[in-house]
């Protein structure tokens, strides 16, 4: 998104997003292998709810967020590393300068 201020040099912003929710059910969303971390958001509303799988001897998994619910059924299988940490993920604006691929470049000496 392009806005100009009011020396009408452009700013551009650039929106990351960040789920408020993530839910995890097993068998579909069981995780066997791999390094994964999921993060929802750390404001207001950020919740991770889980009854799914972790199994395996090279599985770590991190659920980062506000809230984790972890519920009936959720495993952490002996051998698999599980981690449930408070944090997360934040749906901000941030704003640097704009380019115009179109204006000619000045030449310098």
């Amino acid at each position: 998104m392009r806005t100009d201020d009011d020396s009408g040099a452009g700013v551009y912003s650039k929106i990351s997003h960040c789920f408020t929710t993530l839910n995890f059910n097993h068998p579909a969303d069981d995780y066997l292998t791999n390094t994964i971390v999921q993060k929802t958001s750390s404001e207001t509303g950020g919740k991770i709810t889980a009854n799914n799988w972790i199994c395996g001897t090279t599985t770590n998994i991190t659920y980062e967020t506000k809230v984790i619910e972890l519920n009936p059924g959720f495993l952490a299988d002996t051998g698999s590393v599980f981690l449930a940490r408070v944090g997360g993920c934040s749906n901000t604006f941030t704003a640097s300068p704009f380019v115009d691929e179109n204006k000619p470049k000045s030449k310098t000496n």
